[in-house]
């Protein structure tokens, strides 16, 4: 999809290349997976094979307990970077 279709249609821009319906999104948040869908958009677009979901990000993929007010930021490991990197 290019930014003029993006612009004329109920299109949301999560990241570069990656848009998502503004209906797809309500319903995502209000089921509170709105941070699943930016780990698969966060992954996709990096495509590092190293990195490994970490932190806030794996525990709520795993639907564990977070404290409150933990960023929504996508957090990931990278063996090759050799530390814990947001992916936002």
């Amino acid at each position: 999809m290019d930014r003029a279709t993006a612009v004329r249609g109920p299109w949301v821009r999560l990241r570069r290349g990656s848009f998502v319906t503004t209906a797809d999104l309500a319903v995502l948040e209000e089921d509170g997976r709105r941070h699943d869908l930016d780990v698969r958009v966060v992954t996709t677009a990096l495509a590092r094979p190293g990195a490994a979901l970490s932190h806030g990000t794996a525990a709520r993929l795993w639907r564990l307990p977070l404290r409150v007010g933990l960023a929504p930021e996508v957090r990931l490991v990278d063996r090759t970077a050799g530390a814990a990197v947001p992916a936002t």
